[in-house]
């Protein structure tokens, strides 16, 4: 089963083209076969906007996937404002199983 991953960025409204010209170039350079984008989402909140990628990647590459995730995100350093983090997702059912737990049949 393929490890989750959602990265979530903030950054102000005003330099949505500045976010959106980096994200088009990184949209134009295909991921290696390891490593998928399952999708990305954005909305309003309180930092100007939140942005959630999610990415799924093969349990034997998950370095080389956490690494090639954020080699993506790097340019988006020269971006003022422009916060990011990573966050490891697991679906319930493996959560329940980590506990012993199984969801009904």
């Amino acid at each position: 089963m393929p490890m989750t991953i959602m990265v979530i960025s903030t950054y102000p409204p005003k330099k949505g083209p500045e976010v959106g010209k980096i994200f088009v170039q990184n949209l134009g350079k295909k991921l290696p076969p390891f490593l998928k984008r399952i999708e990305v989402y954005n909305t309003g909140c309180d930092e100007g906007i939140r942005v959630y990628a999610i990415y799924e990647i093969q349990d034997d590459k998950v370095a080389d996937g956490i690494r090639e995730i954020t080699a993506r995100m790097v340019p988006f350093h020269e971006v003022e404002g422009y916060r990011w983090r990573s966050e490891i997702l697991l679906k319930a059912t493996e959560s329940l199983a980590m506990i012993g737990l199984a969801p009904p049949k």
